[in-house]
């Protein structure tokens, strides 16, 4: 199966630099490997070293800017988004406050939302097929703990009056509208 398919790809790695003369170069541990769960039974780990390092098992691995991890699931992928978010709330803040803006303020903010932040956060979403109820809870979390950041309200504010006030939609809603389209 999967592992030896990673022994085979380590052989041939080692062959290259023999035959071939190419030289790998994992000293900085950049390069990584990864094995999707496709069952409950136990992964081993396969050491593949090469001439200047060794290729070390990952659980999480970013491909095309999004996160794929082991088991298969959006959830690395919501997590790495939550991280983005949190620079580019400060920076929003910064650059929406009234003092520079006035009266505007509200607006900017908005206009940040749903043209930086949004896209940041929902960026590939819609081509994961299977979501668990706790991804869709987490993204929930970023949505309405990044706008109560962003407009200075307190935690008791109700997510869906927020949405609601400001005419937005739930994320789940744009991730379904993202797949029809």
């Amino acid at each position: 199966g999967d592992i030896e398919q990673i022994e085979t790809l380590g052989r041939n790695l080692r062959e290259m630099e023999l035959r071939k003369k190419y030289t790998f170069n994992n000293a900085n541990g950049k390069s990584h490997y990864m094995v999707v769960k496709t069952s409950r039974k136990r992964e081993e780990e396969v050491d593949i070293t090469v001439e200047k390092g060794s290729i070390q098992k990952t659980t999480s691995y970013k491909y095309l800017g999004g996160w794929i991890d082991e088991k298969g699931n959006v959830g690395k992928q919501i997590e790495e988004a939550g991280k983005r978010v949190k620079g580019m709330i400060a920076e929003a803040r910064r650059i929406t406050s009234e003092s520079k803006i006035g009266k505007l303020s509200a607006t900017g903010i908005v206009l940040i939302y749903e043209n930086t932040i949004v896209p940041t956060i929902l960026y590939n979403m819609e081509v994961w097929t299977v979501w668990r109820k706790e991804d869709w809870k987490n993204l929930k979390r970023i949505q309405a703990d990044t706008l109560k950041t962003m407009f200075k309200l307190p935690n008791s504010i109700p997510y869906w009056g927020i949405l609601c006030e400001l005419g937005m939609w739930p994320m789940k809603e744009r991730v379904i509208y993202k797949r029809m389209m």
